[in-house]
């Protein structure tokens, strides 16, 4: 009974994110995430912390095999798909254990302080631990309700995940205890009260910023090939693409023209797409920022982001993220593993980069690049705005995702970041979310997937800091940590 209610939680939970049963931005499902939780206090109020790191990790399970069920769809992983899509959510699982623990150590009576602060730290230890991964955090799963949301420019998506947890148990104590309902209604009010009010005052300072600030109109390039397509087609095919979409931006005259992820799957110095690319932004007269690969010296390659003037290049950023397993292997897993030498033959082992400084654009607009997943971390877009950006440009393929959830999985991250960093955000897929998302979480997305297509975009160019870029999850991650020395302080003789 205690497991099946751990794996309802898991199920519940993934389902508040566009998921298998709703791959999409519509309907929206989040609302699910403030009950998900209920099923799983329920049991690890009955269980000893051991058996409920078990089960925690058994509702972990489900949770992540239900997400991340798109792994099992990437043809590129061949054969490891099932034992990758597992292996993947079995580790992701891990922190659903240490969570059940936690809350189960701590008792039933503390479990409105404890639950929420034993994830705000299990969600943290996930975007960080081994290169982290911050994918769907609980509290992404509130991007329609701008009321609450837009509180994570003050506390993050960290914060809002934090609230959302504290939902749960506070609906779960006025369940159980008639007479804890007041309490309990005080503690839930005071929680929306508080991420409502942060959320007013970002609207205003959001409308402040905003109300004199200069825009650089963008043309984002959707060019819709499948992986098979970029991977078999040649240059010039991929090429000519990008170039007819770029003559039908040309008559709403951009200032830049934003290609996406690795736009012709090659380096900016092949024949057939720096020497294009120069020409096009002649015929347009519109900067190119391209996305390619670049081959450095001692054969290294790294993933970038390059503006391409008349003049030749003129800047450029090189993704320092790389996806573990999908970009590059690690080097204890080359050692370790047989079919390590298998997994390098089948894909381009990149080089990270190591400079976080944002391109200079026309009119003196400096924009902070994201190359695909780096999109989801928190931690990098605020590098690059206290690095001066002032918007955002995100670029990305996502053809590996065919149509699943994945996608608009993915595009919470740059959603996200929007909100936290008080700064446009432009994305350019080559097919996904294709789409532009203001700091007050106002999405325009117009382009449908695997759908060659141009979007126009307004982007307004922003210098204020805000709270998250200042602060970053310092506050939130200290307010669970004084919540869980105490609660457990608290049980000694």
């Amino acid at each position: 009974m205690n497991v099946g209610l751990m794996i309802l939680s898991g199920l519940l939970v993934s389902l508040s994110f566009p998921s298998w049963a709703a791959p999409g931005f519509a309907p929206w499902t989040g609302w699910l995430a403030w009950v998900a939780l209920i099923p799983a206090l329920i049991a690890l109020g009955r269980m000893t912390p051991g058996r409920a790191a078990f089960a925690g990790w058994l509702g972990g399970l489900a949770c992540w095999m239900s997400i991340l069920y798109w792994v099992a769809v990437v043809r590129e992983l061949d054969y490891f798909r099932i034992p990758a899509w597992f292996l993947f959510a079995a580790v992701l699982a891990g922190y659903w254990a240490l969570w059940g623990w936690l809350v189960a150590r701590a008792g039933p009576r503390r479990v409105i302080w404890v639950a929420p602060a034993a994830w705000v730290l299990c969600e943290w230890l996930r975007g960080w631990l081994f290169t982290g991964f911050p994918w769907t955090p609980l509290g992404a799963s509130q991007w329609a309700v701008p009321h609450l949301f837009l509180s994570a420019r003050f506390i993050g998506v960290l914060g809002v995940s934090a609230a959302v947890v504290a939902g749960n148990a506070v609906i779960l104590a006025a369940i159980r205890s008639p007479e804890s309902r007041g309490g309990a209604a005080m503690v839930a009010a005071s929680a929306i009260a508080i991420l409502g009010v942060l959320s007013a005052v970002a609207r205003v300072q959001v409308a402040l910023d905003t109300r004199s600030a200069p825009t650089l109109r963008f043309a984002l390039l959707q060019g819709g090939f499948t992986e098979e397509e970029k991977n078999l087609l040649p240059i010039d095919i991929l090429v000519a693409r990008y170039e007819a979409l770029a003559r039908q931006a040309a008559d709403s005259h951009p200032a830049v023209m934003v290609w996406p992820e690795t736009a012709a799957a090659c380096a900016i110095g092949a024949p057939g797409l720096l020497s294009r690319a120069r020409k096009l932004a002649v015929a347009t007269r519109s900067d190119q920022l391209v996305g390619a690969l670049y081959e450095g010296p001692g054969g290294a390659v790294l993933n970038g982001v390059f503006r391409v003037t008349p003049r030749g290049i003129e800047g450029a950023y090189y993704k320092m993220r790389l996806v573990p397993f999908g970009e590059y292997i690690p080097g204890w897993f080359r050692k370790v593993s047989p079919v390590a030498r298998k997994l390098i033959a089948s894909l381009i082992d990149l080089s990270p980069g190591f400079d976080p400084a944002p391109v200079d654009l026309p009119g003196g607009a400096r924009a902070g690049a994201e190359v695909c997943y780096e999109a989801v971390y928190a931690a990098h877009a605020r590098r690059i705005v206290r690095a001066g950006a002032e918007v955002i440009v995100n670029v990305t393929n996502d053809a590996w995702y065919w149509r699943t959830a994945a996608t608009w999985q993915h595009a919470l991250g740059p959603l996200s970041r929007a909100v936290e960093c008080g700064r446009d955000l432009v994305r350019c897929a080559n097919t996904g979310a294709t789409l532009a998302v203001t700091p007050d979480a106002k999405i325009s997305c117009s382009i449908p997937l695997f759908i060659p297509g141009v979007q126009i975009v307004d982007a307004r160019i922003l210098r204020v800091r805000t709270g998250y870029v200042r602060w970053g999850d310092w506050p939130v991650l200290a307010l669970a940590a004084l919540a869980l020395l105490l609660s457990f302080r608290r049980e000694r003789p």
